[in-house]
């Protein structure tokens, strides 16, 4: 513990300060919208987009939202990551 001394306005009484941590910048809040104000279908919209950005197996993804294989790749596979993966790998991996 680092520790700094001051005295009071009596130079014989010092006084013991502990040293203050440095202030971190507080991280933003996360803003999720509350599932009562949205419609069932919005919500699971929303889910199916989320399950893609994180990269969720599509098998796993589609059973999860009650979706088929197929409606999950031509709704939202597209904000999967892997997403034209061949065809940026085919420029260098560049997206």
């Amino acid at each position: 513990m680092q520790t700094a001394t001051a005295t009071t306005s009596r130079k014989s009484d010092p006084i013991m300060l502990k040293a203050q941590p440095k202030a971190s910048r507080p991280s933003p809040p996360i803003i999720t919208p509350e599932p009562a104000l949205l419609p069932a279908d919005e919500t699971r919209y929303t889910a199916a987009t989320w399950l893609m950005q994180r990269g969720t197996d599509l098998w796993e993804a589609a059973g999860w939202l009650g979706m088929t294989l197929e409606q999950l790749e031509n709704g939202y596979g597209h904000h999967h990551p892997d997403f034209q993966e061949g065809a940026a790998e085919a420029f260098g991996g560049q997206r």
